[in-house]
């Protein structure tokens, strides 16, 4: 395993790169595991692509930003795009609403080095929302997308 490349699926996506930015900004990694970051503009009619270059120039983070264009609308071409732009043998999904805790790629790399049979990983997704979620959320949150 050679590094890692995060591939940010975007479409529409100017409100909310900075939280979803800023949270990858703050990944750990070893110095010595390689890592970008891949933003799939996918099929956007606002300045997502420039939005995250300014935002992204911010930061001192060392993941290198490369952004590519995919017009066809839909994670699937988007994520298929980033995998073709991708430089490393490990990927990482990330949506641009999906803000990745400081160790998930510390973690993800420990986990892909002691078992290389693995071929996928997933990761918890911790539900935030900007309004109050409703009583019957609770109980079926694993059912959800978060």
């Amino acid at each position: 395993m050679n590094g890692i490349s995060i591939i940010l699926c975007c479409h529409n996506s100017s409100e909310r790169l900075p939280k979803t930015l800023e949270a990858l900004a703050r990944l750990t990694l070893p110095d010595n595991v390689p890592v970008e970051l891949v933003l799939v503009n996918n099929a956007s009619t606002d300045d997502t692509a420039s939005i995250a270059a300014r935002l992204w120039a911010r930061y001192s983070s060392p993941p290198h930003l490369r952004v590519f264009e995919e017009p066809c609308p839909g994670v699937l071409f988007a994520r298929l795009r980033g995998v073709k732009a991708a430089n490393y043998e490990v990927i990482v999904f990330c949506d641009d609403d999906n803000w990745l805790a400081e160790d998930y790629l510390l973690n993800a790399w420990k986990r892909m080095l002691e078992n290389p049979r693995i071929g996928a990983l997933g990761g918890r997704g911790i539900a935030e929302s900007d309004i109050p979620l409703p009583a019957w959320f609770e109980a079926n949150k694993t059912g959800f997308a978060c």
